[in-house]
């Protein structure tokens, strides 16, 4: 049984209580589109912890050493060339390595877990890792991660960031980001509309961080310097990207994802 003193010294005050109840209301009043109320919560989530950055995924294959798919993406706080120095990092196997006992936490028990960074790598493997530079490019030091299951057999996973030189996260602000997103369900359900499903298994891990970065709008000679490729290199994952997806051209691509096939309409 938890002591008292230590059931105290976890509760969030009743000030915290009354900001997360005031910024769930607000998700849930503000109407619009799911993406827009997604990123509305999660700004206000960085307001409230002091997070520099943030990104909601949709994940497949979150197992321990295995480097997941994030076929859907939503971000905010990065500039092009620190996204793609993020998507660099999610696609290194040390990535995978620093998630495993994260990874096999939710494996153990399926259900919605918050963690912060040194509760994620307990041993400090972060700090001799191969991928820690390309975290840093990215402006990632500091971390909260949270995932969570949905319906549909994906999950919902989430992450919130502080800069290189900024203090970690504490547990508190850590409780924080889990209640707040404990209270939002539907969103967790709700498919983005970057989502892009199982055809994204089909691309190689370089064509899946071109992918999204075309989503981004960036072109190719951009795609190559942030990825540190050659533009010949980048001409060859585009056009592996666009073969998946039955397009010719990048704004046939964005459009895809933005209007769809017309399937909807009668």
């Amino acid at each position: 049984m938890t002591p008292p003193d230590a059931e105290d010294s976890r509760r969030l005050s009743s000030a915290d209580a009354r900001r997360i109840i005031g910024l769930v209301g607000e998700v849930a009043a503000c109407g619009g589109e799911l993406d827009a109320q997604k990123s509305f919560l999660m700004e206000g989530l960085c307001a409230l912890i002091e997070a520099d950055s943030w990104a909601w995924a949709t994940t497949f294959r979150f197992e321990p050493k295995e480097v997941p798919l994030n076929p859907g993406f939503l971000c905010g706080g990065f500039s092009a060339a620190e996204f793609a120095k993020y998507q660099e990092a999610l696609e290194h196997p040390d990535t995978a390595i620093l998630n495993s006992g994260f990874t096999g936490e939710f494996q153990e028990k399926q259900t919605h877990l918050t963690r912060l960074r040194d509760q994620i790598d307990n041993t400090g493997y972060f700090l001799k890792s191969a991928v820690r530079p390309i975290w840093l490019a990215a402006g990632v030091e500091q971390v909260i991660q949270s995932v969570r299951p949905r319906k549909d057999g994906a999950l919902s996973h989430l992450g919130f960031y502080r800069r290189p030189g900024r203090p970690a996260f504490s547990p508190r602000e850590s409780r924080v980001v889990h209640i707040v997103l404990s209270e939002v369900p539907w969103l967790h359900e709700a498919r983005m509309a970057s989502d892009l499903g199982a055809t994204v298994t089909h691309l190689t891990p370089r064509q899946r961080i071109t992918l999204n970065l075309l989503l981004e709008g960036q072109p190719r000679p951009q795609i190559a310097d942030h990825l540190g490729l050659s533009l010949d290199t980048v001409h060859g994952y585009v056009k592996g990207v666009f073969r998946q997806f039955g397009v010719h051209s990048q704004p046939a691509l964005i459009a895809r994802f933005q209007n769809g096939d017309g399937g909807d309409m009668p």
